[in-house]
């Protein structure tokens, strides 16, 4: 099976810092972290370090030669003759300040070509695949539902949570792998009082959700059924969240198409996702072989839908 990863390219510039600075204030590091990111971008290359081929579909700025962000992917083995070179626009970027010994984090954005990826931008393979959309507009995995029925999709809708959490519960219909985080999750339930557990016992859509807890590990729901991961690690050393999200997701895909059993699939997300934690860099994946071996520090049981 063919593995799409659909959504944003950034150039990401990440600095560790004591306490975040005040204003016209110079402060320095001596931890920074320069790289390709952005959340297709993150699971592209977590997918490739997992051993699969991945197709990225995005749009880059007109200055993406210059900074090579198209060359580093394709060293990693990202195939990215599916990103779109915008002639008018920039490449996004992303500057990430964290705070030594915490999980604290401030983002400041600018989407630049990012903004412009639409449905003609993604093709739609005559062999069936998985396609993953990573932060990107609900309506635009809707469209590409109808259009392309045959492929399996997994969605993970980062800030369109909270940009249109109604169009992310629509596409609760039309992917089969909804990843969520529990902030998103919350907001949903908050903002539009739609319980998606109570969709997905009722409804049995999406066939199979994810819940990331953080440091708590995840919930799975899958078959009607409730399940409850974690890790017994207590050794895990948090230097940088940014990624981890993607990581996970990227490892219960290719798990769950691998394997076809969520529960597995939950083991090594949950095993990707803490290992990228205590990693500097959006980007910067664990291998295959350091999520088989983490992800017997994980355990997964059955808990009861309340």
């Amino acid at each position: 099976m063919d593995f799409f990863s659909v959504g944003n390219i950034n150039l990401d510039i990440t600095f560790k810092l004591h306490r975040m600075p005040s204003l016209d204030e110079n402060i320095r590091t001596s931890e920074s972290w320069i790289g390709t990111g952005g959340a297709a971008v993150n699971y592209s290359v977590a997918t490739r370090r997992l051993g699969r081929d991945v197709n990225l579909v995005a749009r880059a700025g007109r200055d993406a030669g210059k900074l090579g962000l198209l060359d580093y992917l394709s060293e990693t083995g990202v195939n990215t003759e599916y990103v779109r070179i915008d002639d008018e626009l920039d490449t996004g970027k992303v500057v990430v300040l964290l705070l030594l010994d915490s999980d604290s984090r401030v983002l400041i954005t600018y989407r630049g070509a990012n903004d412009r990826l639409s449905l003609e931008d993604i093709p739609c393979s005559n062999r069936r695949s998985l396609y993953h959309f990573a932060s990107v507009n609900p309506e635009l995995v809707i469209a590409f539902s109808e259009r392309c029925r045959s492929h399996l999709l997994s969605y993970d809708p980062g800030g369109w949570v909270f940009n249109n959490p109604y169009g992310v519960i629509d596409t609760a219909q039309n992917v089969d792998i909804l990843h969520l985080n529990r902030v998103e999750y919350l907001s949903i339930r908050e903002r539009t009082h739609v319980d998606l557990d109570t969709l997905h016992v009722t409804t049995g859509k999406p066939p199979i959700m994810t819940i990331k807890r953080g440091e708590e590990g995840a919930y799975l729901y899958w078959d009607k059924r409730k399940y409850s991961g974690h890790t017994e690690s207590a050794s895990i050393r948090v230097v940088d969240t940014t990624g981890a999200g993607d990581a996970f997701d990227s490892a219960f895909n290719v798990t769950y198409i691998e394997t076809g059993n969520p529960l597995v699939a939950l083991k090594k997300a949950i095993a990707a996702g803490s290992l990228k934690v205590t990693r500097l860099g959006s980007s910067n994946m664990p291998s295959k072989r350091e999520v088989e071996e983490f992800s017997a520090n994980v355990y997964v049981s059955r808990v009861d839908l309340d």
